[in-house]
């Protein structure tokens, strides 16, 4: 497997000063880096973060039938291929974001997260692609857009942050009061590469809601981030990695946080679990979000001090954040 200028445990690029211009950096677009499939498969995201100068870029494939034929029992055997729509960039990255670094996409194939964790300069971001209903509806074909600006946390710490390195949605994508859509972050090189993970939820727009009558309709949703940062604790070293890979249930009810630099690279998982007290606030909308943001953020957590809030500190762990904690030892 030929990586080229991505270093695929650290997760960015082997060497910053490189000639981004040369001919082989050119050359490689490294299509299948990264791949995410909806639940009956006839949806494919592929990735090539190398693509144009390390920009990136995505392509999506859909499973189209080409014959059918039919057997003596007259059932109906089809062939399928898989088929590109086009190729899809975001529209605000900043320099050589490496978009394409992580892919998820949810069961019904609605929303697409994409990390790229070279994005201005080593901060990283995720961005969200939505499918588009009205052109969906009337062709059968899948077409996406960008769902607003890329994600980048409020509390990260460092400079080489890497967020986008790994990104995992929630599958289950039919709300109700027990689910919510759920995308999980992670950023290897927060706080000198202890790394962390960062949770976000799928709100209504609430300024869309108003100019629009179908809550299904397009640019109705915005995604902001759930609580303060993830950081297992009980870590062995300095150059931990969590955050490098992640996955999260269908439920979006349990997260799975791997840091394979951990105790001189043995590596550990740590799991974090959803709170599920009832007076626990969870907003709907994005009015509802910013009316609670104290709420929502922990606003006087503090695991520095441990003069306030619910923060815990232990063995490099730190959570302030009220809607998942870690579920016993790495």
């Amino acid at each position: 497997l030929e990586l080229g200028s991505i270093n695929p445990l650290l997760g960015e690029p082997y060497n910053s000063n490189i000639d981004i211009n040369t001919n082989n950096i050119n050359n490689n677009i490294y299509q299948g880096y990264s791949l995410s499939m909806n639940y009956n498969g006839n949806i494919l995201v592929a990735s090539g973060p190398g693509n144009d100068d390390n920009n990136g870029a995505i392509w999506i494939f859909q499973r189209m039938i080409i014959t059918t034929t039919t057997n003596n029992n007259n059932n109906n055997n089809n062939e399928y291929e898989y088929s590109s729509s086009k190729m899809y960039t975001p529209y605000d990255s900043i320099g050589y974001s490496n978009f394409g670094q992580s892919v998820s996409i949810t069961n019904n194939h609605n929303f697409i997260a994409i990390g790229g964790n070279n994005d201005n300069h080593g901060i990283g971001a995720v961005w969200i692609f939505k499918l588009n209903d009205t052109h969906y509806k009337h062709t059968g074909l899948n077409d996406y857009y960008q769902l607003g600006s890329k994600l980048v946390s409020y509390d990260s710490n460092g400079i080489d942050i890497y967020q986008g390195i790994s990104v995992s949605m929630a599958a289950n994508d039919t709300y109700n009061e027990h689910y919510r859509h759920i995308l999980v972050v992670g950023g290897s090189g927060d706080d000198d590469s202890i790394g962390c993970v960062w949770v976000y939820i799928r709100l209504i727009d609430s300024f869309a809601m108003s100019s629009v009558d179908n809550v299904d309709s397009d640019y109705k949703y915005t995604y902001m981030q759930l609580g303060t940062k993830l950081v297992g604790s009980n870590t062995t070293g300095l150059l931990i990695r969590q955050g490098f890979s992640v996955d999260i249930s269908d439920q979006g009810e349990t997260i799975a946080v791997g840091g394979p630099l951990d105790d001189n690279s043995i590596g550990a998982t740590w799991v974090f679990v959803q709170n599920t007290s009832k007076d626990l606030y969870w907003p709907v909308t994005t009015d509802d979000y910013m009316n609670n943001i104290d709420i929502i953020r922990n606003t006087g957590c503090s695991c520095s001090t441990g003069s306030s809030g619910s923060g815990s500190d232990s063995g490099g762990g730190c959570n302030c954040n009220p809607y998942y904690y870690q579920d016993g030892p790495k």
